[in-house]
């Protein structure tokens, strides 16, 4: 092993020294992801005692308390929410909070074993790299399966197709088989990647803090028959029976055979024992993540900004019309950023360059004003103030250059 890969590995090493020395109670654990992850309480909540029983965890298996008198299992975690709804962005989070290595592995990719595409094995393998090849580091890691929902067998309840189904139940089959923990052999290279010999590592993935999740889109229909119950049809049936209406909130009410009707293996949901349900984010709730939220769109922005000295200034409209519009478009989240890289679109093509001209004063912050206009026009919508509130158009700066020179006449 090279010097470079033995300090990673020594780093690794001390962020989980770190991490198992971390005294978070629950409710720190969930104030601390609401820096990141605005908005979905109950799920931050709920994760909040599933990550701090695995630092517990953590601190048992590799301190000095000495063995378990039993052992302690965490079942893994299934989210169910839209897309958009702040899932990876959670996971995430967790992983920045504890300092644990993250993997999000798509499950997309996820093929039976011995045919094309991505084993169990890959994922672990992935998990190990962001553990920097540290193996315990890897084994107490975070790995969240996404896109689970996208692997539903196409095997009926009444039967089976003829031809073998290995992007489902085959894919299923080898989830389970990770889930239900034990050892996977992880091919890695010698001397980084592309080194001249190969070796295979044993990684245990019994005390990993394993999340699926998925979108789950056409689930809320099957819970709403289970509810509704059997339709009875004919002269015989009843013109008015008394069954359950659904609530607004069908996807909360989800019942394990609504999950096997759907699409998953029996025994794989058997393994998913806590099943959170995400809600599609409230305006409110885009308002925080584009303007409070660490890391979110608008901070991301100023803080590149500010490597130039300059800085945006998003007005109230102009944030009210990328909510409103992040709202209509139903991607939640994700949304946000499109709408504020167009709105910042052509600051960004044009304000490094004016920057370097003799009509703005570097000695002074500058401030990049946007306005509602700037979605649709930018050229319109965007001004620069310095400090002395002087705005200075940048569509047309010869106009400008000319009325600087007509007032110094002046």
């Amino acid at each position: 092993m090279s010097e470079g890969a033995e300090d990673r590995t020594k780093q690794a090493e001390d962020r989980l020294r770190q991490a198992c020395s971390l005294d978070l109670t629950p409710p720190e654990i969930a104030a601390n992801l609401r820096y990141y992850c605005i908005g979905q309480d109950s799920t931050v909540d709920t994760l909040s005692v599933a990550v701090y029983q695995h630092l517990v965890r953590c601190r048992r298996h590799t301190g000095d308390w000495g063995p378990f008198s039993s052992r302690w299992h965490i079942s893994p975690t299934l989210l169910i929410g839209p897309s958009g709804c702040g899932k990876s962005t959670l996971i995430r989070a967790i992983g920045r909070v504890t300092g644990l290595p993250v993997y999000i592995a798509d499950a997309t990719r996820l093929t039976e074993e011995g045919y094309v595409g991505e084993s169990a094995a890959d994922w672990v393998r992935g998990l190990l790299l962001a553990a920097d090849r540290h193996v315990p580091a890897a084994e107490h890691g975070i790995l969240m399966i996404d896109e689970i929902d996208k692997r539903r067998t196409t095997v009926g309840r009444s039967g089976g197709p003829a031809n073998r189904d290995v992007t489902g139940s085959g894919a299923q089959d080898s989830l389970l088989q990770l889930i239900s923990g034990g050892t996977v052999m992880v091919e890695m290279g010698g001397n980084g990647e592309d080194g001249p010999y190969r070796m295979r590592i044993p990684v245990r993935t019994d005390h990993l803090l394993i999340v699926a999740a998925g979108a789950f889109e056409g689930l809320d229909e099957i819970i709403e028959q289970r509810l509704r119950g059997p339709r009875r049809v004919g002269l015989g049936a009843p013109v008015d029976s008394h069954r359950e209406e659904p609530s607004p909130d069908l996807l909360s009410r989800a019942h394990p055979e609504d999950l096997i009707a759907w699409g998953l293996n029996r025994q794989l949901v058997g393994r998913l024992e806590k099943c959170l349900v995400m809600q599609p984010l409230s305006l409110d709730a885009l308002r925080g993540i584009l303007c409070d939220a660490a890391d979110g769109p608008i901070q991301t922005q100023q803080a590149l900004a500010k490597e130039l000295r300059f800085e945006f200034e998003f007005s109230e409209p102009l944030i009210e019309m990328i909510v409103a519009e992040a709202a209509r478009s139903g991607l939640g989240a994700r949304a946000l950023w499109g709408l504020v890289h167009t709105a910042t679109m052509n600051a960004w093509f044009q304000v490094p360059a004016r920057l370097r001209g003799e009509d703005i004063q570097m000695q002074h912050q500058v401030i990049v004003q946007l306005r509602t206009d700037s979605l649709t026009d930018g050229y319109y919508g965007l001004r620069i103030l310095d400090t002395d509130t002087a705005i200075k158009r940048i569509r047309n700066p010869q106009a400008h250059l000319e009325a600087s020179a007509a007032e110094e006449e002046g």
